[in-house]
């Protein structure tokens, strides 16, 4: 019984060795797997976290004490809730108890008292601007994620395109080994001493190319096994099934999709978002604090029992602070209309670089496009050629340098196509991650119609 489970664990492992991926399970399990994705959603639940940690500051507070000589003469107790609350007002129910035992004389009282913040802060968006902020964070932190994501993608994809690039043009290779091989062998049967040294000269050589494009094709698949999180190991296979199609790129219209999408202007406009609630709650605190109060006290009418039908008292008073020139806040003041002014600098900057990138990769494309519309056609007469130059060398019209070199040629415009046509593709990707778009599957974006209901934030979520 054990050797059969020793045999099926073998056999899954095994097979999971020999497993084909595919482009779309490769980008699937990468998205899932990669420790930089993990290491972005570690931070999106750290943002998550401190908003809870900001709501936290409208918690209840609850503390007592409760105290006793050790001669047992008097004890005494006392309690303190405390409420803060949005818009500058605060709660508080305090209460004490003491019990003298020489005397025999309780004292009790309870008082109620409620304050309100009315200039230098205490509005609803300045008390709500810490819990504001750390809900914009998290859109942030999540717009980071999805750009990490889509980044991951294009490494994978643009490694994918350089893996068919290198695979493709190993096939070639050994094809043009092979050949050349043949070559040698006609060369020597036809016994012609300068056929025979040119056809020797090729083989080496195209031994070399196979060599190379065999160390280049491991280092490849290693670079994609790192992106998707796994650690490089020999069986490793991927399908190189390659469907090239081409693009309409139009700078200018999706320069407006990446305004909308793009994870870097959006983020840029939740820091403006921020940077206005900064600003607005250093113009409010640059003057004096001036906060009102109401405390009510009640306290028992004897000194035998706790019945609270004592004296009453209610205070109401106002609370002044000030501290002379308010430079503090003056200076945090222009500090914050800076910051916003360079956020609107830094929108600019990322328009005109992002808008030249477009139009770089935009005329990139169009040329690729056209660079292999020429190159299919010298394809087909390097093709021709070939065909003309063998029967040159067959009826023995001509020898076999010009036949290599038309073998060469047609060979070297193949692999120049594929290099064209990867090239092509990897330039789609970086001009579809510059718009903010993405093969990824189910890769959604956080759009602008996401920031309309920052205000409706519940406190005591």
């Amino acid at each position: 019984m054990k050797n059969l489970l020793f045999i099926l664990l073998f056999t899954c492992t095994l097979h999971a060795q020999q497993k084909t991926w595919s482009i779309d399970t490769i980008i699937e399990y990468a998205v899932k797997n990669s420790q930089t994705i993990k290491n972005s959603e570690l931070s999106l639940e750290n943002r998550v976290q401190n908003s809870a940690i900001a709501r936290s500051a409208y918690d209840l507070g609850i503390s007592s004490t409760a105290s006793s000589k050790t001669d047992g003469s008097s004890d005494s107790q006392s309690f303190r809730l405390n409420q803060p609350l949005p818009a500058g007002f605060e709660a508080n129910v305090t209460g004490a108890h003491s019990q003298n035992g020489n005397s025999d004389t309780d004292n009790t009282d309870l008082a109620l008292s409620i304050s309100k913040q009315i200039l230098g802060g205490g509005s609803l968006s300045s008390s709500l601007k810490s819990i504001r902020n750390a809900h914009t964070d998290e859109l942030i932190g999540l717009n980071s994620l999805k750009r990490s994501k889509r980044d991951l993608v294009r490494d994978v994809m643009n490694s994918f395109y350089r893996l068919i690039r290198i695979s493709k043009s190993l096939d070639i290779s050994l094809r043009r080994l092979e050949t050349s091989k043949k070559n040698l062998e006609m060369a020597i049967a036809r016994e012609d001493p300068l056929d025979i040294s040119s056809a020797k000269i090729n083989v080496p050589r195209d031994e070399i190319s196979v060599i190379a494009a065999r160390v280049n094709l491991k280092n490849e698949l290693d670079n994609l096994q790192v992106l998707m999180g796994l650690a490089p190991k020999e069986e490793f296979k991927v399908e190189t099934n390659f469907e090239f199609s081409l693009a309409k790129p139009n700078s200018a219209e999706d320069m407006i999709y990446a305004q909308q999408n793009s994870e870097d202007f959006l983020n840029l406009e939740l820091s403006r978002i921020k940077l206005d609630r900064e600003l607005e709650d250093r113009d409010e605190k640059n003057s004096v604090d001036v906060s009102l109060f109401v405390r009510h006290n009640l306290e028992n009418d004897t000194n035998e029992n706790i019945n609270l039908r004592g004296d009453e008292e209610t205070t109401v008073g106002v609370n002044l602070n000030w501290t002379l020139g308010n430079r503090a806040e003056i200076a945090q003041l222009k500090i914050a209309k800076n910051n916003l002014r360079e956020n609107g600098f830094d929108y600019k900057i990322l328009y005109n670089q992002r808008l030249q990138s477009l139009r770089r990769l935009e005329r990139a494309l169009n040329e690729l496009n056209k660079s292999i519309q020429v190159q299919i056609q010298e394809i087909k007469f390097n093709e021709e050629q070939l065909e003309l130059y063998k029967d040159r060398w067959e009826s023995g019209k001509m020898a076999i340098l010009e036949y290599l070199r038309s073998q060469n040629r047609l060979e070297d415009s193949r692999i120049q196509l594929i290099n064209l046509k990867t090239n092509y593709m990897e330039t789609l990707q970086n001009y579809l991650f510059d718009t903010g778009m993405s093969y990824a599957p189910n890769l959604t974006i956080v759009k602008k119609d996401k920031l309309t209901n920052l205000d409706e934030i519940s406190v005591y979520k």
